[in-house]
């Protein structure tokens, strides 16, 4: 029991941070999804403290990329992980999918507060445009409270969908 509160209070730390960050990308007109974390451990499971997570993942347009690296730096974080194909994608299913080599995202870091942010253009394993992948999420959303905001989430039947292709992202040894 003990550790499913700590794992509770880890997350809520990192729900208010996310409705932090989240609230300043909204604030300079950067539409924001928030995938996996607290969007998974409230669509996903039945009690709080069941889904460990350690970082925040946000989803937005490919065309506000500029704008949401430069709100990053403002608010501190600093960018610890380059657009990397290998860093991104498991090289045997995207060889398998046609996804080799394809982007999703980028990692940011705050030392202050030791918080993590993954910025996604698109979702893993997948070879589309991001914009195509930003349209698709855009009509599957749904909002839940998150560290006491409303933020958008992807839907359950999209939320499945990130599922399956995170899982897939890190392939079979993981």
């Amino acid at each position: 029991m003990e550790a499913r509160a700590a794992t509770a209070a880890a997350s809520f730390r990192l729900d208010l941070k996310a409705a932090e960050v989240y609230s300043d990308l909204v604030a300079r007109g950067i539409d924001a999804v928030l995938l996996k974390g607290g969007a998974f451990a409230r669509l996903l499971y039945s009690e709080r403290g069941e889904r460990t997570y350690r970082d925040i993942d946000l989803l937005i347009d490919v065309e506000a990329l500029d704008a949401a690296h430069a709100l990053l730096h403002d608010i501190g974080f600093r960018r610890i992980d380059l657009d990397v194909p290998s860093s991104q994608t498991d090289p045997g299913i995207a060889l398998l999918i046609g996804a080799l080599g394809s982007l999703h995202g980028g990692a940011w870091a705050r030392e202050s507060d030791r918080i993590a942010v993954d910025l996604h253009t698109s979702l893993p394993q997948v070879p589309a445009d991001p914009r195509s992948v930003w349209r698709m999420a855009r009509g599957h959303l749904a909002s839940l409270e998150i560290g006491g905001t409303p933020l958008q989430v992807l839907d359950r039947p999209a939320s499945a969908l990130l599922a399956a292709l995170h899982v897939a992202n890190h392939g079979p040894s993981w």
